[in-house]
């Protein structure tokens, strides 16, 4: 699932953290208090770090939910984050993540 989210036309904003300096985003860390990106959640599977699949999941959607709460809704880097949700929700159902998660569901915000 993680190769395929990133290598997503519009992932790239997602491969690596957010460095506030260089985008000049100085109220970034004040809004977002739990920063994650893709090339992070890859390290921590490289590391064995997700003790279980909910785990994985949480930080995947997390990254989503960073972007639109730092940037809303309708911003483009917003947008761009729509079209790789909308992979991620296609690779939970072709991955059938359901089966593996019982009380957690991929989210969707269409």
């Amino acid at each position: 699932m993680m190769n395929a989210l990133s290598k997503h036309a519009k992932a790239w904003i997602f491969n690596e953290p957010v460095d506030p300096k260089k985008l000049q985003i100085n109220d970034y860390n004040d809004i977002i208090k739990k920063p994650m990106d893709f090339g992070t959640i890859k390290e921590n599977l490289k590391k064995h770090y997700y003790r279980s699949m909910r785990q994985f999941i949480e930080d995947v959607e997390l990254v989503f939910r960073n972007c639109y709460m730092y940037n809303g809704e309708t911003a483009q880097v917003s947008l761009m984050c729509k079209e790789v949700q909308d992979e991620y929700i296609k690779q939970c159902e072709t991955l059938n993540i359901g089966f593996y998660i019982t009380d957690i569901e991929c989210e969707d915000h269409k």
